[in-house]
């Protein structure tokens, strides 16, 4: 059997968050489903964990004042995951724009 593919726009306002929301989503499939759901490239798994270990670290680094300092999307993300399936996997993309596009 084919594969069924899944695409997901995230738009919104430079520093809103988009690549760190995908980020979250991206380290709460992987405990809710291990094994099952994974990046479909290096790229993928590589950009992923970058933003979520700057998004941990500014965490840490909580004060009255605090701001992430995670720098925004510059161009066009693209993140695939594969999703295993008992029948069929699915192929799922997010395309991660950049505020500034808006």
């Amino acid at each position: 059997m084919s594969a069924k593919e899944l695409f997901f726009t995230v738009l919104g306002p430079s520093g809103a968050g988009k690549t760190t929301l995908l980020s979250c989503m991206y380290k709460q499939f992987e405990q809710v489903l291990p094994g099952a759901f994974f990046p479909a490239g290096t790229r993928t798994f590589a950009a992923l964990n970058t933003a979520w270990k700057q998004m941990v670290s500014s965490a840490e680094d909580f004060s009255p004042e605090f701001s992430v300092s995670i720098s925004g999307t510059e161009d066009l993300r693209e993140y695939s995951f594969t999703l295993k399936g008992q029948r069929e996997d699915a192929n799922i993309t997010f395309y991660d724009f950049p505020g500034g596009w808006m």
